[in-house]
């Protein structure tokens, strides 16, 4: 009876790792802000990667601006009292995304063209402070930035 069990657990380990196989998940993705920080109400430029992993080492995705990017965070680090930002509609942030310098709704990441370019206005509620920019993918889940710093521009003297 033990064999049987065990038998029943790895073929489900094996059903599982074959579903998160099948396609990209979150550690596959890498993204990069383009610079070190951003003046509030500038337009930010992240850099999306697609990587291989041990489970999957030809990953595709089909990124498009209303329905692969189901949400959009800027989360401030450490202790937050209002100072994050999310949305689910794309066009609150005029996000673009952009692929061999052509603008497009919709692209394909995969071995051949593994990089989208993200354009993504920097929302006025945010404040100065050092933010992650966090993208909930459909199918994938969350896939976090490095973190880069917000300021309000400075006022002429």
């Amino acid at each position: 009876m033990p064999h049987l069990r065990l038998a029943a657990l790895l073929g489900l380990a094996l059903v599982v790792a074959g579903c998160t196989a099948s396609g990209a998940s979150s550690g596959n993705f890498q993204l990069t802000p383009d610079r070190v920080g951003w003046y509030i109400g500038d337009t930010a430029q992240f850099t999306l990667n697609i990587t291989p992993s041990i489970t999957r080492q030809a990953p595709g995705y089909t990124i498009d601006r209303y329905f692969a990017i189901e949400e959009i965070r800027y989360n401030e680090k450490g202790a937050s009292f209002g100072g994050d930002f999310e949305t689910r509609n794309p066009d609150d942030v005029d996000l673009k995304l952009i692929q061999h310098n052509v603008v497009g709704e919709e692209f394909v990441l995969d071995v051949d063209n593994p990089t989208v370019t993200i354009q993504l206005e920097v929302p006025q509620k945010l404040r100065d402070s050092e933010y992650v920019l966090e993208l909930k993918l459909f199918k994938v889940g969350w896939v976090k930035s490095e973190p880069f710093r917000v300021d309000e521009r400075p006022t002429a003297r």
